[in-house]
């Protein structure tokens, strides 16, 4: 299999996968009770770090859920 990944999530298995400094931002807000937007540029690792942290979170015990609004006008 291929490890290089260039377009869509680097899967949770990959060793591609780069960890990204926000990832812990992240987490620490959500467990404060805040809310988070994760907005970024194209390419950036934004939904590889937000299924890597929905993980970290239901490996927590803590339900997730994702609203993807990008094709509302």
């Amino acid at each position: 299999m291929n490890s290089y990944h260039t377009q869509g999530a680097v899967p949770l298995n990959s060793c591609a996968y780069v960890p990204r400094e926000f990832e812990n931002l992240v987490l620490q807000c959500l467990n404060r009770g805040d809310w988070v937007t994760l907005l970024g540029p194209r390419q950036h690792g934004k939904t590889t770090s937000l299924i890597r942290i929905k993980q970290t979170l239901q490996n927590m015990g803590i339900n997730v859920a994702k609203v993807d609004l990008q094709r509302l006008p």
